[in-house]
């Protein structure tokens, strides 16, 4: 073989190289090739392999570029997954990626240090201040530093704060700080207002006030404690020194005076001299009493002011306390008080009153606000402001206002409340007794009167009626007066309705006579005409003028109305019995009517109808209505008895009779 040189050799292969890309590379499509990739595996976090050299390799470039980008995955707790990705990418645009995913534990605590121990005031917020936060580092990732406190039991002045370093794993170290809260500012303290008791006197905080604390930073304790003058007998002066204590040791005190005096005047002492900042009480109560050795005995104390003006509203004032027992023996000393005007008076309203209407309301009956300035002359005066209620009842706001002569002012109110609470007086007409019928209303029985002080009065009654027989009853009218304020009162009347009138008895025969036939023997001509002599007959026009019947007899004479006989043709025949019905009236109810007997007194001999022949007389009873149905001759007279009952029992009775005449003179 024909050797063949090297140059001709590079050539050839050269050519063979570039025919090859330009049968690849036009276009180029194709990604490059990773090669180096690691397999996936598992590490600690502090000892994490380095990256691998990773390369590529392309076919129409011949240096892709090679890039490495890093994730991190949460996995189960306590770990994390870190995945490598490197990506080659060629001149072209085309790319390749592979991954490999390393499992990172992390099974160490962070590393924390605390600051130092430190004091924190009181009034700051006993944390976190500039550069005294724990720090924390972590070989794995970041760390969350946080932090609790917790007070020691039995020191309220100590604090161990806790500070606690976590990292992304779950891993956690602590570590503890100690800090002391320094608290120099003491507790404001208020005392209750001094006391002045007359002896005996509790001086006992319950009765004389507690006093009052505050603090910036923890819990106070108060606690007082007194210092006692005792004078004589059960007179006291106690300085009570009231003392707040905060946790941390901090004290500060306030004096209270609480003064016990007497009328019991031996040795005598004057109070201490006063240097008083105006406005300022400068009653005994406010500048200290005189003390005494006996202080329970029958002995005065007395004090008289001598007030020398100063400027403005200042006053220099001189009390003389004199002591005077029951032997006239006295002693005096002399209390200085200065006083400087700056506050407004004291006002005091009177207490609130409830009254009765009608009720007087000015400041003289209700009371009087009391004012009081140290350093001036003070005005009262008030104002009110009134809300009505019922009839005259009332709410009355008084404003009190209190002026001292600097133009300060004070307000109080008091409520006065005028309310109604009495029942109007209600007087009842007197009980009545009244005869049935009667009209029964207030017009005749009379009417209630009542009056209110207070109000305007309604009157009103209801009746309660117990019926009584007929129509008589019992009322209880019952009379109720009330006010506009809802009171009522009553009172009760009787009206009694009472049926002692018994009915009135109607005979209802008065106008009626009747004849009987009598038998004169045949002939008419021997009637016995003494028998009816001198009797009137006028007004009988309507009677029958032919009164003998065919057989010679004399016929039945009725009025017309009951005789059913024609003229001259008399049959005695047709006679019919007549009946008369009594009947009564009574205007307070219903009537019962009976005819109990029947009289018959034919005329004898001497014309007197003295004999009870019922014989001569024939008649039926039935209730209140007696049928005649024989008369007897003429001059006869018959009686019926009649009785009349209510339904009250009230009994009337009458005797009703008709006399049986003879006819006219007819010429017979």
């Amino acid at each position: 073989m024909k050797p063949v040189s090297i140059f001709a050799l590079c050539l050839t292969l050269l050519a063979m190289t570039s025919w090859k890309g330009l049968a690849q590379c036009n276009p180029d499509t194709a990604p490059p090739v990773l090669s180096g990739v690691p397999a996936d595996t598992t590490a600690q976090c502090i000892a994490l392999p380095p990256p691998a050299d990773v390369t590529a390799t392309d076919d129409c470039d011949a240096d892709p570029t090679v890039t490495l980008s890093i994730e991190f995955q949460p996995s189960d707790p306590g770990s994390v997954i870190l995945i490598r990705t490197w990506t080659a990418t060629d001149s072209a645009g085309n790319s390749a990626s592979d991954s490999q995913e390393i499992t990172v534990i992390d099974s160490t605590n962070p590393v924390i240090e605390c600051p130092d121990d430190m004091s924190v005031d009181c009034l700051s917020d006993a944390g976190v201040v500039d550069n005294d936060e724990a720090t924390a580092r972590d070989n794995c990732g970041p760390v969350e530093v946080t932090h609790s406190d917790e007070r020691m039991p039995g020191d309220t002045c100590r604090i161990e704060r806790e500070w606690m370093a976590t990292d992304q794993c779950g891993n956690a170290s602590s570590c503890v700080q100690a800090l002391t809260i320094t608290d120099s500012t003491p507790p404001d303290i208020a005392c209750p207002e001094n006391k002045r008791f007359e002896c005996p006197a509790d001086t006992g905080v319950d009765a004389t006030g507690k006093a009052t604390a505050t603090d910036n930073c923890e819990n106070i304790e108060i606690d007082h404690s007194d210092t006692a003058v005792s004078g004589c007998g059960a007179t006291v002066s106690i300085r009570r020194t009231w003392t707040a204590t905060d946790d941390c040791g901090n004290a500060s005190d306030c004096v209270q005076s609480i003064e016990v005096v007497n009328t019991i005047l031996p040795v005598i002492t004057c109070p201490d001299d006063m240097t008083l900042e105006c406005p300022a009480d400068t009653s005994v109560g406010a500048n200290g009493e005189a003390t005494i050795e006996d202080a329970c005995g029958d002995i005065s104390i007395s004090q008289s002011d001598s007030v020398a003006p100063g400027c403005g509203n200042t006053e220099v004032l001189t009390r003389t306390w004199t002591a005077t027992d029951e032997c006239e023996n006295s002693s005096s000393c002399v209390q200085t008080i200065t006083v400087e005007d700056t506050t407004p008076p004291e006002i005091t309203c009177p207490d609130d009153v409830t009254l009765e209407c009608p009720a007087e309301t000015i400041p003289e009956a209700t009371g009087k606000a009391e004012a009081s300035d140290d350093c001036a002359d003070v005005t009262v005066s008030h104002r009110d402001i009134a809300e009505s209620g019922c009839g005259e009842a009332h709410t009355i706001k008084r404003h009190w206002l209190a002026t001292d002569e600097c133009g300060d002012t004070a307000v109080c109110i008091q409520t006065i409340t005028v309310v109604d609470t009495t029942a109007p007086r209600i007087d009842c007409p007197a009980d009545v007794a009244l005869e049935c019928p009667e009209e029964t209303g207030p017009e005749a029985c009379g009417k209630a009167e009542a009056s209110d002080d207070c109000a305007d009065v309604t009157m009103r009654y209801r009746d309660i009626s117990e019926p009584g027989c007929g129509e008589t009853e019992t009322i209880t009218r019952i009379w109720v007066a009330g006010d506009e304020c809802g009171n009522t009162s009553s009172c009760v009347q009787t009206i009694t309705v009472v049926d002692t009138t018994p009915p009135d008895i109607q005979c209802n025969a008065a106008d009626v006579i009747a004849f009987d036939a009598i038998d004169d023997g045949g002939s008419g001509s021997d009637y016995p005409d003494t028998d009816c002599q001198g009797q009137d007959y006028s007004g009988y026009e309507d009677w029958i003028g032919d009164g003998v019947c065919d057989d010679g007899t004399w016929g039945p004479y009725f009025n017309c109305d009951d005789f059913n006989c024609d003229e001259g043709d008399c049959d005695c025949d047709d006679a019919e019995p007549v009946s008369f019905t009594a009947t009564a009236t009574d205007s307070c109810g219903d009537v019962r009517v009976e005819i109990t007997g029947f009289k018959c007194f034919p005329p004898d001999d001497d014309s007197n109808a003295s004999d009870d022949d019922k014989s001569d007389c024939i008649a039926e009873i039935h209730e209140a209505t007696i049928t005649i149905s024989k008369t007897g001759p003429p001059g006869t007279i018959i009686q019926w008895h009649v009785v009349a009952v209510d339904e009250c029992g009230n009994e009337a009775s009458n005797v009703c009779e008709i006399t049986v005449l003879r006819p006219p003179d007819n010429g017979l």
